[in-house]
C-alpha cells in the first residue's frame, strides 16, 4: 500500500508507551526529561534542554505518532481550563490504557467504554462527598496555630508539592498573591508571570504589570512620567520615517514599541507630538496588550489598539531603569517578578512552575474546596468501586479500580525517599491502605469525615496536603475520554499521498 495503516489494536499500546514518561515526573525524586530545543546554540547547532513539565514534553512528541497528537490536545485543553493536574491526567491515562489493553482481549470497545463511564460517574460522586471546605479548614488552622501565617500561606503550604523546587515556586506564588491583596481571586489572578533576572536582587520583588528593562542608551525612551496609551503600535523590526503613510499612523498612536532601530526623524516626530517611543522586544508586549505585531508601520490599523488602556511609566529598581506597563482594566493578568540571576533554562522552568502554583492557589481560593492529597482521593474511589454491582460492566469496573490502585502504587514508588521500599513492600503497603478504606466504607459516614489521622494517612505524603478539587475531577474525566477515544478508533491513515488522476 502507499499509505500507512494503524489499527486500533496498535493504538492502545502506543498510548501506553507514550504516557509512560509521566511516571518519573511525580514526587520528590522527579527527574527532568531532555527534549530537543528548537533554538540554536551559540555554535549554530540545535541544542536540548531538561524539563519536568509534562505539557512541554508532550508538545515535543506531538508529531511522532497520531496518539501523541491526541494526547497533547487533550492535555492542552485541560491545562487551559485548570492550569494544573497535567501529570495526574497523563499518569492516569497510562495505567488506564494498561487496563484497557488487558480488557480488550475479552470485551468489545463499547462495553469497555460503558464500564469506564459507570466507574467515572461513581468516582465523581465520591470526590464530591470527600471534598474539604477550604474556608472551614482555614478557620480551624488559624484557631490551632494562631495568626502567625496568613490564610494564603496556610493554603499554599497544603497545596505545595513535596519536591523542594516546587515548594519554592509555591512560596513565590504566595508572595505574588499577597502583593495583589484583595485583587487576588479567580477572575483577576495573574495568568502570566514575567520573570526578569536583575543584579542585586536578594529576595523576590513582585510588581503588578509588566516591567521591561531599558538596558542602555541605545534603547530609546521617549516617555513622560506617566502616559495613558490606548492606541499601541508594535513593530517587529526597524522603524523608518518613509512617507505620508508613516505620518498618518504616527498621528494616531499613543505608544510606539519597536524591536529594532528607530530612525532619528521618527524620534523627533514622537518627541514633538507627545508619543511614547521605546525599543524593546515586542513579544512580551504583544501578550500583555493583546495587540498583534506589525512588520512595518504601514500595516498598522486601529484594530491594533489595546483592548484596555495601558498606563506607561518609567521606574527605577535595583539601579536599573524599567518601562512599567500596567493595564487599567480591573482584571490583573500580568505580574513581573524580579529575581536573582538564574540560568536561562532554570528561569523558564521556574516561570512555568510558578504559574502552575498560582493556578492551584487561585482555583482553591475561588472554589473554597479541595481534596485530600497524597493519593487519598484515588484510594477512596478505588475502595468505593467494590460496592458497584452492575452485571454487564462489573469486570470493566473492577479493571478501573485496578487502574486507580496502580496509580497509587506509582505515586508511592516515586514519592519515596532514597531508602525506598521494595516493589513487594510497596504493593503490600498499598493493599493495606486499601483494606483500611474497605473496612471504613462499612460506616455510612466514613467518606464524609476527615482523612487526616495516623491510621488513614494514605501514602507517605505528609499530612495536610491537598489536591485540586475541580482539576482532579476534570483530569479523571479527560483521562477516560483519551483512552476511550483511542479504544474506539478503528483505523487511522497517515502519510496518504494525494490522488493522482490518470491521463487518458
Amino acid at each position: 500500500m502507499n499509505c500507512a495503516e494503524i489499527h486500533a489494536t496498535s493504538l492502545l499500546p502506543a498510548l501506553l508507551a507514550v504516557t509512560s514518561t509521566s511516571t518519573t515526573l511525580l514526587g520528590p525524586t522527579r527527574c527532568r526529561k531532555q527534549i530537543a530545543d528548537p533554538e540554536e546554540d551559540d555554535d549554530g547547532s540545535c541544542g536540548g534542554k531538561f524539563t519536568s513539565k509534562i505539557a512541554t514534553i508532550m508538545k515535543s512528541l506531538e508529531s511522532e505518532h497520531p496518539v501523541c497528537g491526541i494526547m497533547q490536545r487533550i492535555l492542552e485543553t485541560h491545562l487551559d481550563h485548570y492550569g494544573t493536574g497535567g501529570t495526574t491526567l497523563v499518569s492516569f491515562v497510562h495505567v488506564l490504557a494498561g487496563v484497557a489493553v488487558d480488557l480488550r482481549r475479552h470485551y468489545p470497545p463499547h462495553e469497555i467504554t460503558c464500564g469506564f463511564d459507570v466507574a467515572l460517574d461513581h468516582c465523581t460522586s465520591v470526590l464530591d462527598a470527600i471534598k474539604i471546605d477550604v474556608a472551614e479548614w482555614l478557620a480551624e488552622m488559624l484557631r490551632r496555630r494562631g495568626p502567625a501565617a496568613t490564610p494564603l500561606a496556610h493554603l499554599g503550604a497544603a497545596l505545595a508539592s513535596s519536591q523542594p523546587d516546587q515548594r519554592v515556586c509555591m512560596d513565590t506564588a504566595i508572595d505574588i498573591a499577597a502583593a495583589l491583596g484583595d485583587a487576588f481571586d479567580m477572575h483577576t489572578w495573574p495568568r502570566h508571570v514575567h520573570f526578569h533576572d536583575a543584579a542585586g536582587v536578594d529576595d523576590n520583588s513582585v510588581h503588578v504589570g509588566l516591567l521591561l528593562p531599558i538596558a542602555s542608551d541605545d534603547e530609546i525612551l521617549i516617555l513622560p512620567s506617566t502616559k495613558i496609551c490606548r492606541a499601541i503600535a508594535l513593530v517587529d523590526g526597524d522603524v523608518r520615517f518613509h512617507d505620508d503613510d508613516t505620518r498618518r499612523v504616527l498621528s494616531q498612536v499613543d505608544l510606539l514599541v519597536a524591536s529594532g532601530n528607530v530612525c532619528t526623524q521618527t524620534q523627533d516626530w514622537c518627541r514633538t507630538h507627545d508619543i511614547a517611543c521605546v525599543v524593546l522586544a515586542s513579544i512580551s508586549m504583544a501578550s500583555f496588550c493583546g495587540v498583534a505585531r506589525c512588520e512595518s508601520l504601514r500595516e498598522w490599523s486601529c484594530a491594533h489598539s489595546a483592548a484596555a488602556p495601558v498606563a506607561l511609566s518609567s521606574v527605577h529598581r535595583h539601579n536599573q531603569v524599567f518601562a512599567h506597563f500596567k493595564s487599567l482594566a480591573k482584571s490583573t493578568h500580568f505580574v513581573t517578578v524580579l529575581v536573582a540571576r538564574p540560568t536561562r533554562h532554570l528561569a523558564e522552568e521556574a516561570h512555568l512552575n510558578v504559574e502552575t502554583a498560582l493556578h492551584r492557589l487561585a482555583r482553591a481560593w475561588h472554589d473554597k474546596a479541595a481534596l485530600p492529597g497524597g493519593g487519598a482521593a484515588f484510594m477512596a474511589c478505588a475502595a468505593s468501586l467494590t460496592n458497584v454491582v452492575e452485571s454487564d460492566t462489573s469486570a470493566v469496573v473492577a479493571g478501573f479500580r485496578r487502574a486507580l490502585l496502580d496509580w497509587c502504587l506509582v505515586l508511592l514508588d516515586v514519592s519515596s525517599s532514597s531508602s525506598s521500599l521494595s516493589y513487594l513492600e510497596t504493593k503490600t503497603h498499598v493493599a493495606t491502605i486499601d483494606q483500611r478504606f474497605l473496612d471504613g466504607m462499612q460506616d455510612a459516614e466514613f467518606l464524609a469525615r476527615t482523612y487526616f489521622g495516623p491510621k488513614l494517612t494514605p501514602l507517605t505524603t505528609p499530612q495536610l496536603k491537598f489536591d485540586g478539587y475541580e482539576s482532579t475531577k476534570a483530569a479523571l474525566a479527560a483521562a477516560v475520554r483519551a483512552v476511550t477515544l483511542v479504544l474506539n478508533t478503528q483505523l487511522v491513515l497517515v502519510n496518504r499521498p494525494p490522488m493522482v488522476q490518470a491521463t487518458p
